[in-house]
């Protein structure tokens, strides 16, 4: 197909709980809130949000978080 790969990317991976609406809204308002760019959003087909992201730390501890506090739920 003449593509060339020009970047490769290291994500952020979550996983979304689909009976709940409006989680992209607020992980992507934790993100910015933690001052972490969103350059890139989308999902899998295994309901995994994929985010590539401008801090990759930060990103995954805000990542992290979440996590934690949806098993707090």
């Amino acid at each position: 197909a003449n593509i060339r790969v020009v970047a490769e990317n290291e994500v952020v991976v979550q996983r979304l709980r689909q009976d709940e609406p409006g989680q992209l809204g607020r992980i992507a308002r934790r993100m910015a809130d933690a001052g972490v760019n969103i350059a890139v959003q989308y999902s899998d087909h295994d309901h995994n949000l994929i985010l590539v992201v401008d801090d990759l730390a930060r990103g995954r501890a805000v990542s992290e978080a979440w996590t934690r506090d949806a098993a707090g739920r």
